[in-house]
């Protein structure tokens, strides 16, 4: 899925392909994930790691992201917000949260895609 994703050019690839690979080896391990889609899982596991990784995100920027990932996995927001929630849940907060405490502070949410969903705001 990352080379078809819309990811900004200065995103260092290899450090996000470990957090990616390191959710979905975490969550493999847990039953939560028993029954879920690789697909979802592996785009919920990147917007994440994304999410992470980027201290601001624009709103134009998480449209075309989101939207990207759901047409390369045939899945709806619902699908990608439930496995990012159990993500979230269950992964220790280094994979899920941005790496400053300032950075997390200053992050823009954006809330416009879709107004209850945690994966837009957390872009």
């Amino acid at each position: 899925l990352l080379p078809r994703l819309p990811i900004h050019p200065s995103t260092d690839l290899l450090h996000l392909r470990r957090q990616v690979e390191t959710a979905v080896a975490l969550s493999s391990t847990l039953y939560t994930f028993s029954y879920t889609r690789p697909s979802i899982l592996a785009a919920s596991a990147i917007a994440l790691a994304l999410r992470s990784m980027t201290p601001r995100f624009s709103e134009d920027g998480a449209r075309s992201f989101l939207t990207t990932l759901q047409e390369l996995t045939q899945s709806t927001t619902a699908q990608l917000e439930d496995c990012s929630n159990a993500l979230l849940q269950n992964l220790p907060p280094y994979l899920t949260s941005a790496k400053d405490s300032e950075e997390a502070a200053s992050q823009i949410l954006v809330s416009t895609f879709e107004k209850t969903s945690l994966l837009v705001k957390s872009c």
